[in-house]
């Protein structure tokens, strides 16, 4: 028995967004624990407690990730020109870049839950740390593109899905 289509579609759905999560999350990791140097955090607590802000840092991340992903495929289902691979990218590479961005602002400026060292370079007028920045560029664009060589079928069936969304034809009738 074949599954209704609305089934098929919140799978396809969910297939990517965790996809996407399992492929950034080593590479956050990884930029977590580079860029600690540029975190106050890393004179004041030593090697274990930078070690675990990293971590819990790299599930904040992984959750960034979800959220962006999950909230830009449900946009794209709504809004037609998104559904394609690139304009699709750059929403979930945007909308992780605008979360961590306040997430960054709200910790250093507002909650003071973390501080640069001086070693990190800020962007002018927001004062914003330009490695959380570009880790938010570079993460996600570099995980899209793997997934997109190694789930080209699951993207195109992310288009096609969304594309049924709006059919007559696969409405809940499925």
């Amino acid at each position: 028995m074949e599954r209704p289509a609305w089934l098929r579609r919140i799978h396809i759905r969910l297939t990517f967004v965790l996809w996407y999560v399992a492929v950034t999350l080593p590479m956050f990791a990884i930029w977590e624990v580079a860029q600690l140097p540029l975190y106050t955090i890393w004179n004041e607590q030593g090697v274990a407690g930078s070690l675990r802000a990293a971590a819990h840092c790299t599930l904040g991340d992984a959750g960034i990730a979800l959220a962006a992903s999950f909230a830009s495929l449900a946009l794209a289902s709504v809004v037609s020109p998104l559904r394609r691979v690139l304009p699709l990218s750059v929403l979930i590479v945007a909308a992780g870049l605008m979360v961590t961005a306040a997430f960054e602002w709200a910790s250093t400026e507002w909650l003071a839950r973390w501080a640069y060292s001086d070693l990190m370079p800020t962007l002018p007028l927001l004062g914003l740390g330009l490695s959380p920045v570009l880790q938010w560029i570079f993460v996600p664009t570099l995980a899209l593109l793997i997934l997109r060589r190694r789930m080209g079928h699951t993207l195109e069936a992310l288009r096609t899905a969304a594309d049924c969304d709006h059919d007559p034809r696969s409405s809940s009738a499925d």
